[in-house]
């Protein structure tokens, strides 16, 4: 049976949005702020200022509710990056390095 569109494939509805995240990844947290422009329980399409290489492990924080996401990249067209998320972080309880500058810089973000 063929798919008219990429919905059939996702396990959860996506919401549109337009909200400001940043990407962190490698070892080394580094860091890219993007666009999150949709984003459903089970991934988020993110739209970056230029295409960049990322290396694991990689996480989406969502600047506006601390929300942050242990993700993999699913898919890429130019600018627009797809993601599907492993799982949720608890910024509070972060352990890991990545969850740590996660939550350092969602800590920086929402003082301003």
């Amino acid at each position: 049976m063929s798919q008219a569109n990429g919905s059939e494939r996702r396990s959860s509805d996506r919401q549109r949005t337009l909200l400001a995240g940043i990407l962190i990844h490698g070892a080394a947290a580094l860091t890219v702020d993007c666009a999150i422009r949709d984003l459903s329980k089970s991934g988020a399409r993110v739209r970056l200022g230029a295409p960049d290489n990322f290396s694991k492990p990689l996480m989406l924080l969502v600047c506006r509710s601390g929300e942050a996401f242990e993700a993999e990249i699913t898919w890429r067209r130019a600018n627009d990056v797809g993601l599907t998320f492993l799982r949720q972080c608890n910024l509070s309880a972060a352990e890991t390095p990545i969850e740590k500058a996660a939550r350092r810089l969602w800590i920086e973000r929402s003082a301003r």
